[in-house]
Protein backbone atom coordinates (compact mmCIF):
# COMPACT_ATOMS: atom_id res chain seq x y z
CA UNK A 1 0.00 0.00 0.00
CA UNK A 2 0.92 3.39 -0.36
CA UNK A 3 0.87 6.75 1.44
CA UNK A 4 -2.23 8.83 1.59
CA UNK A 5 -0.90 11.70 0.07
CA UNK A 6 0.95 9.73 -2.87
CA UNK A 7 -2.82 8.45 -3.97
CA UNK A 8 -4.06 12.08 -2.74
CA UNK A 9 -4.13 13.37 -6.24
CA UNK A 10 -5.21 10.27 -7.91
CA UNK A 11 -8.29 9.43 -5.38
CA UNK A 12 -10.80 12.18 -6.60
CA UNK A 13 -13.64 10.20 -5.99
CA UNK A 14 -14.70 8.79 -2.27
CA UNK A 15 -15.46 5.66 -2.97
CA UNK A 16 -11.72 5.35 -4.48
CA UNK A 17 -10.29 7.21 -1.31
CA UNK A 18 -13.01 4.80 1.12
CA UNK A 19 -11.89 1.80 -0.24
CA UNK A 20 -8.03 2.89 -0.13
CA UNK A 21 -9.01 3.15 3.49
CA UNK A 22 -10.88 -0.05 3.80
CA UNK A 23 -8.00 -2.03 3.50
CA UNK A 24 -6.35 -0.41 6.41
CA UNK A 25 -9.43 -0.89 8.73
CA UNK A 26 -10.14 -4.35 7.71
CA UNK A 27 -6.20 -4.91 9.64
CA UNK A 28 -7.90 -2.66 12.41
CA UNK A 29 -4.98 0.09 11.53
CA UNK A 30 -6.87 3.46 11.56
CA UNK A 31 -4.06 5.92 9.84
CA UNK A 32 -4.20 9.40 10.98
CA UNK A 33 -3.49 10.99 8.13
CA UNK A 34 -0.15 12.99 7.76
CA UNK A 35 0.01 15.07 4.29
CA UNK A 36 3.56 16.24 5.29
CA UNK A 37 5.37 18.56 3.00
CA UNK A 38 8.57 17.39 1.28
CA UNK A 39 12.59 18.85 0.62
CA UNK A 40 13.09 19.70 -2.86
CA UNK A 41 16.33 18.08 -2.16
CA UNK A 42 17.60 15.51 0.79
CA UNK A 43 21.36 15.64 -0.19
CA UNK A 44 22.22 17.69 2.37
CA UNK A 45 24.83 17.57 4.93
CA UNK A 46 23.17 15.52 8.38
CA UNK A 47 22.40 18.75 10.26
CA UNK A 48 21.25 20.88 7.86
CA UNK A 49 18.61 18.24 6.48
CA UNK A 50 17.54 17.73 10.46
CA UNK A 51 16.82 21.32 11.07
CA UNK A 52 14.96 21.91 7.33
CA UNK A 53 13.05 18.98 8.13
CA UNK A 54 12.26 20.54 11.48
CA UNK A 55 11.06 23.70 9.73
CA UNK A 56 8.63 21.86 7.55
CA UNK A 57 7.22 20.20 10.50
CA UNK A 58 6.37 23.66 11.88
CA UNK A 59 3.74 24.25 8.87
CA UNK A 60 2.80 20.82 8.36
CA UNK A 61 -0.71 21.30 10.06
CA UNK A 62 -1.27 24.38 7.37
CA UNK A 63 0.01 22.37 4.80
CA UNK A 64 -1.87 19.45 5.13
CA UNK A 65 -5.28 21.42 5.82
CA UNK A 66 -4.52 23.17 2.59
CA UNK A 67 -4.00 19.91 0.77
CA UNK A 68 -6.92 18.26 1.84
CA UNK A 69 -9.56 21.07 1.41
CA UNK A 70 -8.15 20.87 -2.64
CA UNK A 71 -8.48 17.75 -2.65
CA UNK A 72 -11.89 18.57 -1.20
CA UNK A 73 -12.55 20.56 -3.89
CA UNK A 74 -11.91 18.50 -6.82
CA UNK A 75 -13.78 15.64 -4.88
CA UNK A 76 -17.04 17.82 -4.97
CA UNK A 77 -16.21 18.52 -8.53
CA UNK A 78 -16.13 15.14 -9.76
CA UNK A 79 -19.29 14.65 -7.76
CA UNK A 80 -21.08 16.81 -9.80
CA UNK A 81 -19.98 14.23 -12.84
CA UNK A 82 -20.89 11.52 -10.97
CA UNK A 83 -23.64 12.38 -8.25
CA UNK A 84 -23.73 8.76 -6.78
CA UNK A 85 -19.98 8.49 -5.79
CA UNK A 86 -19.95 8.76 -1.89
CA UNK A 87 -18.59 11.55 0.18
CA UNK A 88 -15.49 10.75 1.85
CA UNK A 89 -16.69 8.56 5.61
CA UNK A 90 -16.81 10.31 8.60
CA UNK A 91 -14.56 8.00 9.85
CA UNK A 92 -11.21 8.95 8.15
CA UNK A 93 -12.07 12.77 7.25
CA UNK A 94 -12.29 13.31 11.21
CA UNK A 95 -8.97 11.37 11.49
CA UNK A 96 -7.41 14.18 9.13
CA UNK A 97 -4.37 16.30 10.87
CA UNK A 98 -1.11 16.28 11.80
CA UNK A 99 -1.83 17.77 15.48
CA UNK A 100 -4.40 14.16 15.69
CA UNK A 101 -1.43 12.25 14.48
CA UNK A 102 0.53 13.99 16.75
CA UNK A 103 -1.87 13.73 19.87
CA UNK A 104 -2.65 9.69 19.48
CA UNK A 105 1.15 8.88 19.05
CA UNK A 106 1.91 10.58 22.41
CA UNK A 107 -1.17 8.32 23.29
CA UNK A 108 0.18 5.30 22.45
CA UNK A 109 3.87 6.11 23.57
CA UNK A 110 2.31 7.35 26.70
CA UNK A 111 0.51 3.62 27.04
CA UNK A 112 3.15 1.94 26.01
CA UNK A 113 6.16 3.21 28.97
CA UNK A 114 2.96 2.64 31.02
CA UNK A 115 2.94 -1.07 30.24
CA UNK A 116 6.64 -1.01 30.35
CA UNK A 117 7.71 1.02 33.06
CA UNK A 118 7.63 -1.86 36.14
CA UNK A 119 9.69 -3.60 33.64
CA UNK A 120 11.93 -0.96 33.37
CA UNK A 121 11.96 -0.37 37.00
CA UNK A 122 13.09 -3.79 38.18
CA UNK A 123 15.77 -3.75 35.77
CA UNK A 124 17.10 -0.31 37.06
CA UNK A 125 16.74 -1.39 40.72
CA UNK A 126 18.43 -5.16 40.19
CA UNK A 127 21.59 -2.76 38.02
CA UNK A 128 21.55 -0.60 40.97
CA UNK A 129 21.74 -3.29 43.94
CA UNK A 130 24.77 -4.70 41.09
CA UNK A 131 26.83 -1.38 41.25
CA UNK A 132 26.25 -0.62 44.92
CA UNK A 133 27.54 -4.02 45.58
CA UNK A 134 30.73 -3.75 43.58
CA UNK A 135 31.30 -0.19 44.66
CA UNK A 136 31.49 -1.86 47.92
CA UNK A 137 33.60 -4.26 47.05
CA UNK A 138 35.63 -1.52 45.32
CA UNK A 139 35.56 0.32 48.69
CA UNK A 140 37.20 -2.97 50.48
CA UNK A 141 39.87 -3.29 47.88
CA UNK A 142 40.68 0.32 48.46
CA UNK A 143 41.41 0.09 51.85
CA UNK A 144 44.21 -2.40 51.09
CA UNK A 145 45.78 0.18 49.10
CA UNK A 146 46.49 2.28 52.09
CA UNK A 147 49.65 1.76 54.16
CA UNK A 148 48.62 2.77 57.45
CA UNK A 149 45.07 0.36 57.25
CA UNK A 150 47.62 -2.51 56.18
CA UNK A 151 50.11 -1.68 59.32
CA UNK A 152 47.22 -1.48 61.53
CA UNK A 153 45.71 -4.91 60.24
CA UNK A 154 49.48 -6.79 60.75
CA UNK A 155 49.05 -5.52 63.82
CA UNK A 156 45.91 -6.59 64.88
CA UNK A 157 47.01 -9.51 63.28
CA UNK A 158 50.40 -10.35 65.18
CA UNK A 159 48.79 -9.54 68.25
CA UNK A 160 46.27 -12.06 67.72
CA UNK A 161 49.12 -14.88 67.01
CA UNK A 162 50.84 -13.86 70.18
CA UNK A 163 47.94 -14.33 71.83
CA UNK A 164 47.18 -17.43 70.28
CA UNK A 165 50.89 -19.09 71.54
CA UNK A 166 50.32 -17.65 74.55
CA UNK A 167 47.17 -19.72 75.48
CA UNK A 168 48.73 -22.60 73.84
CA UNK A 169 51.93 -22.36 75.94
CA UNK A 170 50.20 -21.17 79.47
CA UNK A 171 52.02 -22.75 82.27
CA UNK A 172 54.97 -24.80 80.74
CA UNK A 173 57.92 -22.92 81.54
CA UNK A 174 59.97 -24.61 78.37
CA UNK A 175 56.77 -22.86 76.47
CA UNK A 176 57.56 -19.66 78.27
CA UNK A 177 60.94 -19.29 76.50
CA UNK A 178 59.62 -20.84 72.84
CA UNK A 179 57.20 -17.85 74.00
CA UNK A 180 59.71 -15.70 73.61
CA UNK A 181 61.43 -16.42 71.09
CA UNK A 182 58.43 -16.38 68.69
CA UNK A 183 57.53 -13.16 70.06
CA UNK A 184 60.71 -11.54 69.36
CA UNK A 185 60.71 -13.05 65.80
CA UNK A 186 57.24 -12.07 64.87
CA UNK A 187 58.07 -8.53 66.82
CA UNK A 188 61.56 -8.22 64.41
CA UNK A 189 59.45 -9.61 61.16
CA UNK A 190 56.63 -7.18 61.89
CA UNK A 191 58.97 -4.30 62.13
CA UNK A 192 60.74 -5.35 59.02
CA UNK A 193 57.47 -4.79 57.42
CA UNK A 194 57.05 -1.61 57.95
Amino acid sequence: MTKFDTKLRDARSGSKANKFFAEYHENNIYPYLAITPTLDREDLPPDILYNERKKLLQNAAKYEKEEFREWQMVHSQYRETDPEDPKLLTEISSQIGFPLAEKKMREVMLADTATRLPEVLMFLRKELTNYREEFEVCQEKKKFMDPLHIKQMVGDFMQDVCKRIEDYLDGDLEGDLIRATLFNLLVTHFISLL
